[in-house]
């Protein structure tokens, strides 16, 4: 009899962290922009329409100056800011709230260089449906190890829940957990 029970429980234990395994392997939802850029996440709530970047010459001192030089990611020893400005617009069926928008900047070869989030301001968390709206990432080029960046990518979120790799391994904990019951079980038995 404890022999089946120590089985049926490391049966138990295995389906836990299997379950917890193939969570982590759910595919991303995802898009490209007509240019390529890629959005993945809550895409069937939140639209990218379009993005455009402005790079600027930023000076602090003497004097606090910022002129335009061009559209795009421009390497120049003058280009030392830019910004990215980024349409997006409620397609869901419902008011949204708790968006967040990830921006990652890419190199040439595609290193990931750096990524920022908007998710706390209350022009970016909070939109009503069909309603379409504008947010803006900005950095020094040095600063954010972005003096090679070519292109960007955008990640969607509309809630605070967890996502699928998080719950995966919280589930994979609890199998481990699990397996090391049984496992004091079985000691504890013999």
């Amino acid at each position: 009899m404890k022999g089946k029970k120590t089985i049926i429980l490391l049966i138990i234990s295995i389906i836990i962290l299997s379950i917890g395994i193939s969570i982590n392997f759910i595919p991303e939802n995802y898009t490209f922009l007509k240019d390529g850029t890629k959005v993945t996440g809550d895409i069937d709530k939140i639209e990218i329409l379009n993005y455009t970047v402005y790079t600027y010459n930023r000076t602090w001192y003497p004097v606090f100056d910022l002129k335009f030089i061009g559209n795009g990611f421009i390497h120049s020893k003058n280009a030392t800011w830019f910004e990215v400005m980024v349409y997006y617009k409620n397609i869901a069926n419902e008011k949204l709230e708790n968006i967040s928008i990830t921006i990652e900047y890419y190199d040439f070869n595609n290193t990931l260089l750096n990524s920022e989030e908007i998710n706390n301001k209350e022009e970016i968390s909070k939109l009503e449906k069909s309603e379409t709206r504008s947010c803006f990432f900005e950095a020094f080029y040095a600063e954010n190890n972005l003096e090679k960046a070519e292109r960007v990518s955008f990640h969607i979120t509309t809630s605070k829940f967890l996502d699928n790799n998080t719950i995966g391994i919280i589930v994979i904990l609890v199998g481990i957990l699990f397996l090391m019951a049984t496992l004091y079980y079985y000691k504890k038995k013999k």
